[in-house]
């Protein structure tokens, strides 16, 4: 039976749409192909008519997940309260509570740091995208300053979450969460005005 074109490309998205929810469930090292192929209901064969290696998947779901985030993002309106509700929706309790569907820097940073380079490049590339569309979104200043700033906000922003992701307590993951929204409102605030 001949498949149409479209097939293997679809496919192809359900192994990276799997692979994503385990590695933020479980880790990625911590997943093995068995695990994906499995959830995906394809034979452990079929992975290499998608992929070279499993590093090679690694590589294919932080970009496909960094652009789904930047198109995510891209959806609020291209100013400083468009950069709010990113916060807001970012340090929710919804956020917080759903790993598996959310931001890959939350759920996977420390594992990308001890990937290979190629890995490294692909989360590089994806985070560049994210920086450079989310700093289009401040007033009018010099392209670096607004970049700097983003970098700033997403580091507390990714931080934030994960510490609040770490602790036991509800009462104070709640108070971390808030407290990093306050904090990123007021480092917005103050650039708005300086």
């Amino acid at each position: 039976m001949r498949y149409p074109t479209t097939h293997k490309d679809l496919t192809r998205q359900r192994i990276i749409n799997v692979s994503s929810r385990l590695f933020k469930e479980h880790g990625i090292d911590a997943t093995g192909l068995a695990s994906i192929m499995s959830e995906a209901n394809l034979t452990n064969g079929a992975f290499y008519a998608h992929f070279a290696s499993k590093e090679a998947l690694v590589e294919a779901v932080i970009a496909d997940q960094l652009q789904a985030q930047l198109e995510q993002f891209g959806q609020a309106p291209k100013d400083i309260n468009g950069l709010k509700q990113i916060i807001n929706i970012y340090l929710s309790k919804e956020h917080l509570s759903n790993c598996s569907e959310g931001c890959p820097s939350a759920a996977l940073l420390d594992e990308i740091v001890k990937r290979p380079n190629s890995t490294k490049n692909a989360y590089t590339n994806g985070l560049k995208r994210i920086v450079k569309n989310l700093a289009d979104s401040l007033p009018e200043t010099r392209p670096e300053k607004s970049e700097s700033l983003i970098i700033s906000l997403l580091s507390l922003l990714i931080g934030t979450l994960q510490l609040s992701r770490a602790v036991t307590d509800e009462m104070f993951s709640a108070q971390i969460l808030e407290s990093g929204r306050a904090t990123a409102h007021n480092l917005l605030d103050k650039h708005w005005n300086p």
